[in-house]
């Protein structure tokens, strides 16, 4: 992996981690606020990268970085304070993710070549200066007064925002219940007959099942799979078998061979049930298809329906999710079976299938409500209007501040970069 800077790995303007820090500079100062030159490269790059939307020169990088090192002097100058819960639950936060993409505390100490105190210290200060941003633009934010009045003159000044498509969806996301495929009975009634017939544990009719032999060694990174198997086989004793037990919409049944603490070894036999995917989604897709007529045929509580449907045939986990796009932002395979004859309200769309190695969901979307794009109007759309305006405003006053900043703080920038 390329190494990087850590105020590259956040896109601060705060403190850099490279080690080209030994032969840095100080290229601007705002009051005790400074920026460095690997700072300035660092932000630079991060602006250029070919994966950015946004591209900058580098003297208005280092005028974006001016402009924020102004406003934290003024906050400063302010005494707004954040507060350290904020400041120690963001750091740890942001541990994790560097853990999680580098792999281990000490991958993270050496990709910085620093230690896990001065990585630490390093991002309060980061966090913090964030914080302190953010509670001085809120401040800025709750000096805004908004009133129909103010809104009405801004736009009668300015262009009328057009407002979007909007959809007001219900999702209904099903899944296949493992339990009710007759599966649990077939490994139920075998677990019996080994332990009361004595019959042998692999002595199994395998259609739609399979038999398996392993090893779990603690002492090795253990995959998903095992991990649940040892939850369920953790406590049995030599020859116990377990109840059976679903992961990844698989049933299992396991049989300790035996336990070896000493090695940290625990040997098991296994039968896991087999689903037939293409078979599964076949009768999934007709249920819902079924379902889908159903509902766009009939008139009614769209959530009563799915209820007394599904108490009907308990084959399914489901959940229903209500969900407002814009029409840029719609599920595509949703956005294509849209057109003007078919984009009614009330009616069901779908089914749409979602599939991730063995695990599968099937969803439904019914269009409950749709507003067509148009022109912003106060009657129609005040609130969007209004946000407009506050945005707006709260964009002058910041410019404002900053201005006011340049003339009232001390700033010395480097003449090499005036």
């Amino acid at each position: 992996m390329k190494k990087v800077s850590l105020y590259l790995f956040f896109w601060t303007t705060s403190v850099s981690l490279s080690p080209k820090l030994l032969a840095d500079k100080v290229i601007v100062k705002v009051e005790d606020e400074i920026i460095l030159l690997s700072e300035l490269e660092d932000s630079f790059s991060a602006y250029n990268d070919p994966n950015s939307l946004y591209k900058k020169s580098i003297v208005d990088v280092l005028k974006t970085m001016i402009d924020s090192k102004i406003l934290l002097a003024l906050a400063k100058k302010k005494k707004l304070q954040a507060p350290k819960e904020s400041i120690d639950n963001e750091v740890e936060s942001r541990m994790k993710v560097m853990i999680q993409n580098l792999g281990s505390l000490e991958d993270v100490e050496n990709h910085f070549s620093k230690t896990y105190i001065e990585i630490k210290k390093i991002i309060e200060k980061v966090v913090e200066e964030q914080i302190l941003l953010e509670l001085f633009k809120e401040q800025i934010l709750n000096s805004i007064a908004v009133s129909p009045e103010k809104v009405k003159q801004f736009f009668e000044k300015n262009y009328k925002p057009i407002v979007d498509d909007e959809y007001s969806l219900k999702y209904i996301i099903v899944k296949p219940l493992v339990r009710n495929l007759n599966i649990h009975d077939k490994i139920s009634s075998h677990k019996k007959n080994v332990i009361e017939g004595g019959k042998k544990f692999l002595d199994f009719d395998c259609t739609d099942f399979s038999l398996f032999s392993s090893t779990i060694n603690l002492n090795e990174n253990l995959s998903d799979e095992d991990l649940t198997i040892l939850s369920e086989v953790i406590t049995l004793k030599q020859n116990e078998i377990s109840d059976p037990f679903v992961f990844k919409r698989k049933v299992y049944l396991i049989k300790v061979l035996s336990k070896n603490f000493s090695d940290l070894e625990i040997k098991i036999e296994g039968i896991k049930s087999e689903i037939n995917l293409s078979e599964l989604k076949e009768r999934v897709i007709n249920d819902l298809s079924f379902l889908k007529e159903k509902i766009n045929n009939e008139e009614g509580d769209i959530e009563k329906i799915y209820k007394d449907y599904f108490f009907l045939k308990n084959e399914y986990s489901y959940k229903i999710q209500n969900v407002n796009y814009k029409y840029i932002n719609l599920p595509l395979n949703f956005s294509l079976d849209l057109n003007e004859e078919t984009k009614k309200e009330g009616k069901v769309y779908g089914p749409y299938i979602e599939e991730e190695n063995d695990d599968m969901k099937i969803k439904l979307i019914y269009l409950e409500k749709y507003s067509p794009s148009h022109q912003a109007s106060m009657e129609e759309d005040y609130n969007v209007l209004a946000n407009e305006y506050v945005n707006s405003s709260l964009k002058d006053k910041i410019e404002e501040e900053i201005k006011n900043g340049y003339i009232s703080l001390n700033i010395w920038i480097d003449e090499k970069y005036k």
